[in-house]
């Protein structure tokens, strides 16, 4: 199965269970006409604009994922809050060279923007040898060794950036200088 049909499934799955969800909200109990004009007078009368259900997540992040520590990662956290994308490789020299300006990005944003690093097309220790060796330990990285993520963000090659703004919609991508990757991340916020 192609990684492409993979999340095809998996978005159909989701869209099914969500229909399934959705349609047994309303109870067991039928209901009389009569009913639900009240169980609308009582609902906006007392509606004041807040609700208890977290917010649907953004396609952008429907996703979850390992770090390459071996926890699990829901890319749902993210929501709400300018992301930057970094997509590497270990055994890439343009990858490595990246380093220093995500550790600067890091430094000059981490406290407004989150930052994750996505390796692919790596073996576990080599990718935890680029982690110290670039040292950019402080920012989440993921192992996506199989190409999901992306796949998902339309990334075909390693040392590129996808910037997305807190609405998950992405805002520049591409191999950006880190004054570009500052430039486009000091805009959105």
């Amino acid at each position: 199965m192609t990684t492409r049909s993979r999340l095809f499934s998996k978005s159909l799955a989701f869209a099914l269970t969500a229909m399934f969800a959705l349609s047994a909200c309303g109870g067991g109990e039928a209901e009389s006409p009569d009913s639900s004009a009240e169980e609308n007078d009582r609902s906006s009368s007392s509606d004041t604009g807040s609700s208890d259900a977290p917010a649907p997540t953004v396609e952008a992040y429907d996703f979850t994922a390992t770090t390459v520590d071996g926890e699990e990662f829901d890319g749902a956290q993210l929501q709400g809050s300018p992301t930057v994308l970094w997509f590497w490789a270990s055994w890439c020299p343009k990858c490595r060279a990246q380093g220093p300006d995500v550790r600067q990005l890091h430094s000059d944003h981490g406290d407004s923007i989150d930052i994750v690093g996505i390796a692919g097309l790596n073996s576990g220790n080599d990718m935890q040898d680029f982690i110290d060796s670039t040292d950019t330990g402080d920012v989440t990285h993921l192992d996506d060794d199989a190409g999901d993520l992306w796949v998902k963000f339309d990334v075909t090659s390693q040392s590129e950036y996808v910037v997305l703004d807190a609405d998950g919609e992405v805002v520049d991508s591409g191999t950006l200088s880190g004054e570009e990757l500052d430039s486009s991340v000091s805009d959105l916020y």
